[in-house]
């Protein structure tokens, strides 16, 4: 689609090697007239899909983005990814993207605010010291708990220009305030109604 190279950064090597499930997306691609299709249709396992599409795929978390070259970064995007990250690495992740993206380079980002425990606010009722424990912080559960303010704060002050959020939201809160930990009671209720944030940066 145009891009020279792809770097993916994960927190483990958690990615399917399946190519079975790589080659819906080709089919796809080739639907829509993809020139390319062809020799992705042609790779036989994760490797060759790889080297390919000249994709490097990392599994180091920020240990891995540290590696990256300063201003290196046209384009970064993430899925529903940014709530995993362990809250204690959160402001150094972002200063990473932003010291790795090419000055007028763009970020794009999906931040779902919702537990994943049940889709709600569940997470919110559990004091720091429990939930940041090794325990919760290696199930599978865990999101980092940051609030729409505290990312938009984050993101401004790695040196980002924030060109656009969108925000969706509950129409009610859907956990009672009174069964939050202390530091989520009084938060403000537009906080507490944002699910999924969408957040459009540029360096």
């Amino acid at each position: 689609m145009g891009a020279r190279k792809s770097i993916l950064i994960d927190n483990g090597n958690y990615a399917t090697k399946d190519i079975k499930q790589y080659k819906k997306l080709i089919q796809i691609l080739k639907n829509s007239g993809y020139e390319k299709a062809k020799k992705l249709e042609e790779c036989n396992n994760f490797n060759e899909l790889l080297k390919t599409t000249n994709t490097i795929y990392l599994t180091k978390g920020l240990n891995s983005l540290r590696k990256l070259e300063s201003n290196s970064i046209d384009f970064c995007f993430s899925q529903n990814v940014l709530e995993h990250i362990f809250l204690n690495e959160f402001s150094a992740f972002i200063s990473e993207l932003y010291r790795i993206q090419k000055l007028g380079g763009l970020s794009s980002h999906q931040v779902d605010l919702k537990d994943h425990l049940g889709r709600s606010l569940n997470s919110l009722r559990f004091p720091i010291d429990i939930w940041e424990s090794n325990l919760f912080k290696r199930a599978g559960f865990y999101t980092n708990r940051l609030r729409c303010y505290q990312l938009k704060k984050i993101f401004k002050m790695s040196g980002f220009n924030i060109l656009k959020i969108q925000l969706n939201k509950w129409k009610q809160i859907p956990v009672k305030r009174r069964w939050f930990f202390k530091d989520f009671k009084n938060m403000g209720e537009e906080e507490l109604l944002t699910r999924e944030m969408n957040i459009l940066c540029k360096k």
